[in-house]
């Protein structure tokens, strides 16, 4: 199994208990952004709205590249992969 490190903006840091900076084990690139999921159930509610699909104000990347253009969520994850997620900020 590999270990996938995550990183958070400081923005969502209180939704996984203050963390920034953490690691989830998994066999596969599907599996490393459901286990950022399931560690941090109040993350799930800001990456994803009510019917499970991603919020468009937030981006996250797997190695560098958006989730959403991912080839092959089924691709073996490495040790030393990351998870990058970015929140939109917006206001006046």
């Amino acid at each position: 199994m590999a270990q996938v490190r995550v990183l958070l903006p400081r923005l969502l840091a209180p939704m996984a208990g203050g963390e920034r900076d953490f690691k989830v084990e998994a066999n596969t690139v599907a599996e490393a952004l459901e286990a950022v999921r399931a560690r941090t159930p109040l993350l799930r509610n800001a990456l994803d709205d009510e019917g499970g699909r991603q919020r468009p104000h937030v981006q996250v990347f797997y190695n560098e590249i958006e989730t959403m253009a991912v080839q092959d969520l089924a691709a073996p994850a490495s040790d030393g992969d990351e998870i990058l997620v970015v929140q939109a900020i917006s206001g006046g």
